[in-house]
């Protein structure tokens, strides 16, 4: 009678489970567990109750006790070896997901290999080598999130091996698909390339028609591969600052790009239905999309951030996962939307919006150079103080490091101290230097053309316009013209960045005026000047009227001025005055609106220094 219960039991367990009623079957493995089992129906029961405990409630505590029991009862049955590799992928889950333990998530992982090679001759072993494969590839993620790229790498080598070995298709896609993220967090272009050569072929016959190798998978795994593969380039071409790969637009929707559009189809496609693997939650990857959508289109991505659903009001609570690790990466990704939503309204010189949005991510590292956006577009003092702090805050990559001494510099060179170029050398160090000799060169400077070539077109490209800067006020303007001729064709044909041309275009115009090129100078500023219009950027509209302001008083002085230009000149100082007065009247809105929010954003981290 009591082995009778429990089978209804487990199978009216399996079935809730299946309708998506978590909680009901929750109920039914905890009434198994209170009937006498046999060792592995309690196994299962233990295993099954601990993971919809761990998915679908928060009481951490009983899942772990019920899993951690699974395992202990598991690896002392005789075979069953499939079944211990179950129990213990979700205590590896529990370790990696809940508990953030990655070491003790990587010993149960080992454990399940060693399961595999224990049964290896049994009847299970076909089914072994998928096991052997998942706790590799997932030994490998714990190994790359500690930094241990190396370990990493070998686990996912012994993993593709497997895979290939016993001919599963699926996990030979995945392990290239893995090393490729890897490669992007490496910056080995390539790599990146060759890795990209071979999911194409893995996927896809010559004549664009699907591989014979991708069949007789589940339905969605194809899809779902792609719109992971199509996630992984996007995020290669940000990475490496060619954002014309991804640029395109829509015909009929201007501020919608393909590659974000294809991406979206393929999400839409496999939503509920089954992928075979889970890469990221959907809405993390609508969060990504909508982010790059942001970064691309500048202004004209504003609504996608909006769309992408993560607003500065959202909590864990108001996220669909309960699973902490579910759940971390939205408010990660929430923090990058808010933050690319408050350089936008800065720009705009939106300081309540943008106020709001840098308070919304507040705690997060990045908020250093929120901040000190912040109090240097209002043209306060505690800009340096943030950029210092984010150029030396404790484990930032190169490329972030390289940015924030950049923008210190930068910060540096537009107060008024008699020593801010010496200041604004010694705060970018050896990115100064960068890119200033031939390849042949030694030395320091050697060492700096290779660090230089490790940087993404982004961060070079903002080191070369600050180091131009510099060169300018020491007086080398040659030195400074060429640097800034190639950080302009980096922005406008890599990037595609039309904040960083117009700003580019502006800080090249002085240096055209005092080498005569008074026509050229003026064609740039016209050009700087409908870019700055059209993102809404106040600054250089302002910086863009008073450079046209020094070009009509050289063509007076000249005696080169029409009548018509007399007038240009004349409404050129009328608008001027009145942006002044504009960018003005917000800086005093930005401190009298509300002056708490104001203080607490510019002394954000002060007592940590």
């Amino acid at each position: 009678m009591s082995n009778a219960t429990s089978e209804a039991l487990a199978l009216m367990a399996k079935e809730l489970d299946g309708q998506n009623c978590p909680l009901q079957a929750i109920h039914c493995w905890q009434a198994q567990l209170g009937l006498q089992l046999l060792p592995d129906k309690e196994v299962r029961a233990r295993m099954h109750l601990g993971r919809l405990l761990m998915q679908h409630t928060r009481n951490y505590k009983d899942a772990r006790q019920h899993l951690q029991s699974a395992q202990q009862m598991a690896l002392k049955l005789l075979g069953n070896h499939c079944l211990k590799c179950e129990v213990l992928s979700q205590l590896g889950l529990f370790y990696k997901t809940i508990a953030a333990d990655a070491a003790c998530s990587m010993q149960v992982l080992r454990q399940g290999l060693e399961c595999c090679e224990q049964g290896k001759e049994s009847s299970e072993r076909l089914l072994l080598d998928r096991w052997a494969c998942y706790f590799h590839f997932h030994l490998a993620d714990c190994q790359a999130a500690l930094g241990q790229q190396q370990d990493s790498e070998q686990s996912l080598e012994m993993g593709a091996e497997r895979a290939a070995s016993a001919s599963l298709n699926d996990y030979t896609l995945l392990s290239v698909l893995f090393r490729l993220q890897l490669s992007i967090l490496q910056y080995d272009q390539q790599q990146s390339q060759a890795l990209i050569s071979s999911i194409n072929e893995l996927i896809w016959l010559q004549d664009g028609s699907t591989a014979p190798a991708m069949a007789n998978l589940p339905e969605a795994f194809v899809s779902y591969a792609m719109l992971h593969f199509n996630v992984l380039q996007i995020l290669l071409s940000l990475r490496s600052g060619s954002i014309a790969e991804i640029s395109d637009r829509n015909a009929d929707e201007p501020n919608s790009l393909l590659v974000v559009e294809s991406s979206e189809a393929l999400l839409n496609e496999v939503e509920g239905k089954q992928s075979g693997y889970q890469w990221l939650p959907h809405p993390v990857i609508r969060a990504i999309l909508a982010l790059v959508s942001a970064t691309v289109l500048g202004s004209g991505g504003k609504a996608h951030l909006s769309e992408s659903g993560l607003s500065s009001s959202s909590t864990e609570h108001d996220l669909d996962h309960v699973s902490l690790w579910n759940t971390r990466m939205p408010l990660v990704l929430r923090a990058a939307v808010l933050a690319q939503l408050a350089q936008m309204q800065l720009l705009m010189c939106d300081y309540e919006d943008a106020r709001r949005s840098i308070v919304g991510v507040m705690g997060q590292a990045l908020v250093h150079v929120l901040a000190g956006t912040y109090a240097y577009s209002l043209q306060l003092d505690e800009a340096e103080h943030h950029f210092s702090c984010a150029a030396n805050c404790e484990g930032a990559s190169s490329a972030s490091v390289a940015l924030s001494r950049t923008l210190l510099a930068a910060s540096i060179l537009s107060g008024t101290s008699s020593n801010r170029v010496s200041r604004a050398i010694e705060a970018m160090g050896p990115l100064y230097k960068l890119g200033e000799a031939g390849e042949d060169a030694g030395g320091e400077t050697g060492a700096a053309n290779e660090a230089f070539e490790e940087l993404g077109h982004h961060e070079r490209c903002c080191t070369q316009l600050v180091s131009s800067m510099i060169r300018a006020s020491l007086g080398q303007e040659q030195d400074a013209s060429l640097s800034l001729s190639k950080a302009l064709k980096s922005a406008h044909k890599q990037l595609h960045n039309h904040l960083l041309v117009s700003s580019i275009m502006v800080v090249m115009t002085p240096l055209q005026i005092k080498a005569g090129d008074i026509s050229g100078a003026q064609q740039l500023l016209g050009s700087a000047q409908l870019l700055a219009k059209n993102n809404c950027d106040i600054h250089t509209e302002i910086r863009v009227m008073e450079g046209l302001h020094q070009v009509y008083s050289e063509r007076s002085k000249a005696g080169d001025m029409s009548e018509a230009e007399d007038t240009c000149r004349e409404d050129n100082s009328k608008r001027l005055r009145r942006k002044e007065e504009e960018l003005a009247y917000r800086i005093s809105l930005a401190v009298d609106q509300d002056k708490n929010e104001h203080a607490a954003v510019l002394s954000w981290g002060m007592g940590s220094g």
